[in-house]
């Protein structure tokens, strides 16, 4: 049996001798692809939400300078999120590809 990450949820195995691997938690592995995008989503909203919040509480502190950087930068994790969820929307729904 490999060693857990607590960390991350992610239980490690040995392999070839190349080192370790990561494996899906076994609880998602189990439940399939439905239940696994629901977690995806789930870690995209908190993601979502934390970048959000950090806006709200760093921008109103920082010069025009820092806050350009920050606003750029929280619309590009903004961009991948919302990227993700609409690969995940197609993975559920092969139709959603054609909207």
């Amino acid at each position: 049996m490999g060693n857990t990450d607590h960390r991350a949820g992610l239980e490690t195995s040995a392999d070839d001798g190349a080192g370790d691997t990561a494996t899906l938690p076994r609880t998602v592995t189990e439940c399939g692809p439905v239940s696994a995008i629901h977690e995806l989503r789930q870690a995209l909203n908190v993601v979502r939400l934390t970048a959000g919040n950090i806006g709200m509480r760093l921008l109103p502190k920082l010069d025009a300078e820092g806050a350009t950087y920050l606003r750029s930068k929280l619309q590009v994790i903004e961009a991948q999120i919302e990227l993700l969820s609409t690969m995940s929307d197609r993975i559920c729904d092969p139709a959603a590809a054609d909207r």
